[in-house]
């Protein structure tokens, strides 16, 4: 182990001394790009290394030490390689010659100890901004393949606000777990829609598929906020509006949540988040515009501000109970509360017969219609019907 790390060490020497730099020259000679380690046959050996202690059951605290031991000297190179690209007077040379080999084994290196050995493996360790930037590029070829794929994706999509959590320029904590987080996501909703071909409604696919996967964090949460929003707004009844919220109450209910811990392992999860939202909000609607829903002395005060000034109407009371319930039986008078609109209207009309009308009797004829009632109904409406094609 020591004379493997010790190599290791003399690269991140190299690499931190430009002035020793192995391309100073126009003509590099030979001897002395064979003086710097050789980094693919390096790790190769370091794998080997590790493999065997595995093998021989190594006490697993001695493996995790190693394992981790290898991981922040390759990060520490990294990072040098980054600064390096910086400050070498020959860069162009430095890059092909040294970086780009360098930068692809010891990423590729991380990634084997990290799959190979995930137990040891520090994912809370910042990822090196080299293998940050690479991601960066991964994350959005993928998600640029996905909406060159199905177009019919809106812009700004929840993916490119996935990708935007990652690649903000300003993210300097970024970890291998939010590497390895973002892309078992990402790869997971292609697979998904790979396999299932055509989805109806991609857009709402996608925030099912966030939520499910719990991408918790801000900018995702306030953007299904402001989809919902728009969605339910686009209806100006306000009782479609509480039943479109209940179906979506139902169905965000219903998704099963597969990462517990969440791309934010302190925040609550997006779910519950979202679910809480959306009963506070038909909370809201019900208190505010649902009549059937308040408190009874709340209607009763309702009721007693209507103004004394009844409509005249040329009907018997079973007649406007027969016609009321037509009305609400074809949704064109909308109510989660029929007792309280038969008696609104007892108060707002007057019979043929009598200027007052009761709300019990109203209430009567209304669920209990005779049949001659029933004709003088049906003949009503067919008389509607002819005016409108006589006008």
């Amino acid at each position: 182990m020591s004379h493997l790390l010790s190599q290791l060490e003399r690269v991140s020497f190299y690499l931190n001394n430009p002035l020793e730099c192995y391309c100073e020259t126009q003509n590099v000679t030979e001897h002395k790009i064979t003086q710097q380690p050789n980094l693919l046959e390096l790790c190769c050996l370091i794998k080997e290394e590790l493999l065997t202690f595995s093998v021989k059951k190594l006490r697993p605290k001695k493996l995790k030490t190693l394992v981790r031991i290898y991981q922040q000297s390759s990060i520490r190179i990294l990072n040098i390689m980054y600064e390096y690209e910086r400050d070498c007077i020959q860069f162009d040379k430095c890059k092909q010659t040294i970086i780009n080999p360098s930068v692809t084994t010891l990423t590729d290196f991380l990634e084997y100890i990290s799959w190979q050995f995930p137990k040891y493996f520090d994912f809370k360790a910042k990822v090196p901004r080299t293998i940050y930037e690479s991601q960066k590029k991964v994350l959005n070829s993928k998600i640029k393949k996905l909406t060159d794929l199905h177009t019919e994706i809106e812009s700004p999509a929840v993916l490119a606000l996935l990708a935007n959590e990652f690649c903000s320029d300003n993210k300097s904590d970024c970890t291998f777990r939010d590497v390895k987080y973002i892309n078992d996501v990402l790869s997971d909703i292609i697979n998904t829609i790979n396999q299932n071909g055509d989805i109806k409604d991609l857009q709402i696919f996608l925030i099912e598929q966030i939520i499910e996967h719990n991408v918790n964090t801000s900018s995702i949460y306030n953007y299904i906020i402001k989809e919902i929003k728009t969605w339910y707004h686009n209806f100006e009844n306000y009782n479609l509006r509480i039943k479109k919220l209940r179906y979506l109450e139902k169905r965000i209910s219903q998704i099963v949540v597969n990462k517990d811990k969440g791309y934010c392992p302190n925040r609550e999860t997006l779910k519950n988040s979202i679910y809480k939202w959306i009963k506070k909000e038909v909370g809201f609607y019900e208190k505010n515009y649902l009549i059937g829903n308040l408190p009874e002395n709340k209607i009763e005060n309702l009721v007693s501000q209507i103004p004394l000034n009844k409509i005249k109407t040329n009907l018997s009371v079973a007649q406007i109970a027969s016609f009321l319930r037509h009305l609400i039986d074809q949704n064109i008078i909308e109510t989660n509360n029929k007792e309280t609109t038969i008696k609104i209207f007892s108060k707002i009309l007057s019979s043929k017969n009598a200027h007052n009308i009761s709300d019990r009797s109203l209430r009567a004829k209304f669920f209990n219609p005779d049949l001659a009632t029933l004709e003088d109904t049906k003949q009503m409406f067919l008389n509607l019907f002819k005016s409108l094609n006589t006008n």
